[in-house]
């Protein structure tokens, strides 16, 4: 279950892309519109992180969801260029809000979310911070969200290639982190210039390569037509998604597919209204998603196209709300092949558990090594879960590898539950991938420790096969 949490507004420290809507003069967070859900329900509560995580808990608890595992996304810009303070507050109580939430229950169901808000905002004058603001320090707060009843299994940050580097990293992983989602949009530096993005290509190469390094998931923000909507700007596109995931300077573990659109207040849109730029169809878009879909690696996962701006907001460009619909469709109606992660995952489909293998893919990236390793329904097609396992760059000095993602798919069981007969997770493939993960550290790479880039609410997992926390990391030692 995913809740996304919108940071307040700030400037880019390089200014604003051509593209880019929102930014401090109209109080919206930059590169949002205000009308997307998670902005708008950060504008009502005051970008307050602990009630945005409430009131999103709330409405999924009402709909009858299952929360006791979350996938925090925090979002609004690029808060690694923010003061670390704010970002470590911001993600700290958004997990303070996870463990009281039950507590807090009490008082919305009694009194309602309006009557809650009014006691939380009061605690604001209180010099001791009252019930809800009394101070907790980060780690307390962590420590006590490895067992609590709903945990935070991964932690996701937005940023900039050129603010992915060291010094925010560790940040980022003193947070929590499991994942940062960078804005890369073309992997071409004269579009960078042309769209005043304010950073280079070698800025992507080298965050990259760190942040995978250092342990972390890493997705790729990609924002086809940028040069508009010509055939050479989509031949351009086109062989732009190749590079990304063929050359080993990239090769991120997963897409956010954003085409260009045209939105009020944007340096696009003063030149579409002189005449100067054409936005993708959605023809176009369809054609080339298409096309980019059927041609990605079975280790990336796309997990987003198009933007979450409703129609109204979006002047010129892509005005449909199913885009991916549309993809879908049209690789149906070709009889292509996709190999992509979201594609495959096995959802509520019946699964003859005889038909399952363990299956393995190898290639290299960021000046290490990575091994895909997957359980599959050979017989349909199916993917069950998956394992990435990293050498990293420095491997030959450190001897560590790292297992940078562990994921089980299929309908979600509860925490301390056993599976039902058609239940895939809680089977022991998380396990199974993880031991095969050890094996091959230690037979074929002689790793001396395996680090899992684990959620805050997944170590409790880890140690059951013996990992114990090290800095950022659940570690064991190989023999």
């Amino acid at each position: 279950t995913v809740i996304a949490c919108m940071t307040m507004p700030a400037r880019c420290p390089h200014g604003k892309c051509a593209y880019c809507p929102g930014g401090v003069e109209i109080d919206i967070p930059q590169s949002y519109t205000g009308k997307e859900p998670s902005t708008m329900r950060g504008i009502q509560c005051h970008f307050d992180s602990y009630l945005e995580t409430t009131s999103r808990l709330y409405q999924y608890h009402k709909l009858g969801h299952a929360i006791d595992k979350i996938e925090l996304i925090i979002m609004g810009g690029t808060l690694p260029a923010q003061d670390i303070d704010y970002m470590e507050y911001f993600s700290k109580r958004c997990i303070q809000a996870m463990n009281e939430f039950y507590e807090n229950l009490k008082i919305i169901e009694k009194s309602g979310e309006e009557k809650f808000t009014e006691k939380y905002n009061d605690d604001k004058n209180r010099s001791d911070g009252g019930k809800f603001r009394k101070f907790h320090y980060q780690e307390e707060i962590q420590r006590a969200n490895e067992k609590a009843k709903i945990r935070c299994v991964g932690l996701t940050f937005e940023s900039r290639p050129d603010y992915a580097k060291k010094e925010e990293i560790l940040g980022m992983l003193k947070c929590g982190a499991t994942r940062v989602e960078m804005g890369v949009q073309s992997p071409y530096d004269f579009i960078y210039s042309i769209v005043d993005r304010g950073h280079t290509v070698q800025d992507v190469i080298e965050s990259t390569a760190l942040l995978k390094d250092y342990g972390l998931k890493v997705c790729y923000h990609m924002m086809p037509g940028l040069l508009g909507n010509s055939e050479y700007s989509r031949a351009l596109d086109f062989r732009g998604f190749g590079k990304i995931v063929t050359d080993e300077n990239f090769m991120p573990d997963m897409l956010k597919i954003y085409p260009t659109l045209i939105i009020k207040g944007t340096k696009f849109h003063d030149e579409y209204i002189k005449g100067n730029f054409e936005p993708l169809t959605t023809e176009n878009a369809v054609r080339l998603i298409t096309d980019v879909m059927a041609a990605l690696p079975k280790w990336v996962r796309v997990m987003r196209v198009m933007r979450d701006i409703p129609a109204y907001m979006i002047e010129a460009g892509i005005k449909t709300s199913n885009l991916e619909q549309l993809v879908d469709k049209k690789l149906k109606a070709g009889n292509l092949k996709c190999m992509e992660i979201r594609h495959r995952e096995v959802r509520n489909e019946n699964i003859d558990f005889d038909n399952i293998r363990l299956l393995r893919e190898e290639y290299n990236a960021s000046k290490g090594r990575e091994i895909f390793l997957s359980y599959e329904d050979i017989e349909n097609d199916l993917l069950i879960g998956f394992l990435r396992l990293r050498t990293p760059s420095n491997f030959n000095k450190t001897k560590n590898v790292f297992v940078r993602e562990l994921h089980i798919y299929g309908k979600e069981v509860k925490i301390g539950e056993k599976a039902k007969a058609d239940e895939i997770q809680h089977r022991g493939f998380g396990g199974n991938l993880l031991a095969e993960a050890e094996r091959i550290s230690c037979e074929e790479f002689d790793a001396k420790k395996i680090s899992v880039m684990s959620g805050i609410g997944a170590r409790e997992y880890y140690r059951k096969f013996n990992y114990k926390k090290e800095k950022f990391w659940m570690v064991k030692n190989l023999s």
